[in-house]
Order: structure tokens, then sequence, then C-alpha cells
């Protein structure tokens, strides 16, 4: 059985620091040379930020985000590549 391309995003994802204050970090990896969205949603899928990425000739790729303005609780955050979707939750302090 072969690994898909979703699974190795979803194993390799890191969201930092969470809970957040001010920034927040995106990292993980893709298919080599591939573009991704990356979004940060309300918890009820109201789009707040979103940045298009690049990952380089190894798949790695990270983004970094201004999330002072954002409300406390809980947001998510969207990766998204024409292919695959991944979703993570992280805190707003």
């Amino acid at each position: 059985m072969s690994v898909t391309n979703k699974e190795i995003m979803q194993g390799s994802l890191t969201i930092f620091p969470n809970p957040a204050r001010s920034a927040l970090t995106v990292k993980a990896i893709s298919p080599p040379n591939k573009e991704l969205t990356i979004e940060i949603k309300t918890i009820f899928g109201q789009s707040l930020q979103s940045q298009t990425v690049q990952s380089d000739s190894q798949g790695h790729f990270m983004a970094r985000f201004d999330i002072s303005n954002l409300n406390s609780g809980s947001h998510i955050v969207d990766i998204k590549t024409d292919e695959t979707k991944v979703s993570r939750v992280f805190v707003k302090h």
C-alpha cells in the first residue's frame, strides 16, 4: 500500500505556536514544486486570511501569518492543493 500525498501532508503538518497570540507559522511537506493555498478561517468557515505558497524541490513549505487582529478563540487552518485539503484547528489567545 502506498502513502498518499494527503497522508504525507497530514503527518508532516506543524502549526506553531498553538495557542498563539500575534503570529502563526505553518510548515509541512507536500509534493515538490507544488502551489498551495493556506487559509485561516473562523470555526464557522468564514475566510479571514489566505496565502499562496510554492513548495520547494524537496516538497517543504512554510508560511507565517500575522494573527494579532483575530478574535480570541478557535480558528481553522486549511491547506489546499489541486488534489487535496488538510485542516487543523489552532487557538488564538
